[in-house]
């Protein structure tokens, strides 16, 4: 025989019951049936392991999406605030929509660029120093997306380090309950 069988023998062999084991079923069965959990008591149980990683992931990822929207938001009003002050001082009234070429897909033709009706074509005109941005401006708008970035890695780099801790609690609570026998039956 194999070393298997010899070990299937051994547990499988025939063990007698400990001397109190039929009042403790009989005490279980009588006793009250376990009360229902309520919303609260749910929740709570979200945050053991093993799912307490995938919260933590789901918490870390929607912290992430949420700076990165903030911050992209806040670039692109620097970019529009800087787009009406070239507006204004070239002369093209900010709140005139000029209108956008159709193109066709598959055609040859160039699409058709005229401005809508009722609006001026505007000429170029050149930018005189004191409207451009000054170097000072410049280098404060350098220094916030400097900011923003360095905001965004540290957040990229806590989501990433929050997700491999909660990968690794969930690896080794898969094999802590592969490595426990089933006792609840």
């Amino acid at each position: 025989m194999s070393r298997l069988d010899d070990e299937l023998k051994v547990a499988f062999r025939r063990e007698e019951p400990s001397p109190d084991f039929a009042r403790r079923v009989m005490e279980r069965i009588a006793a009250a049936p376990e009360p229902k959990k309520s919303f609260w008591q749910s929740l709570i149980g979200l945050l053991r392991t093993p799912m307490l990683g995938w919260v933590a992931a789901g918490v870390t990822a929607a912290l992430v999406v949420t700076i990165g929207a903030l911050q992209y938001r806040q670039m692109h009003q620097v970019v529009e605030r800087e787009n009406l002050k070239n507006q204004t001082a070239t002369g093209v009234q900010p709140d005139t929509k000029i209108k956008t070429p159709h193109v066709i897909p598959g055609s040859d033709e160039p699409p058709d660029v005229s401005p809508a009706p009722g609006i001026k074509k505007a000429t170029p005109r050149r930018i005189s120093p004191k409207n451009q941005l000054t170097r000072n401006e410049r280098e404060q708008q350098l220094k916030e997306g400097e900011a923003a970035k360095e905001q965004l890695l540290m957040a990229l780099h806590i989501a990433s380090s929050t997700l491999n801790e909660a990968q690794k609690m969930v690896q080794e609570d898969k094999r802590d309950h592969k490595a426990a026998p089933d006792t609840r039956r």
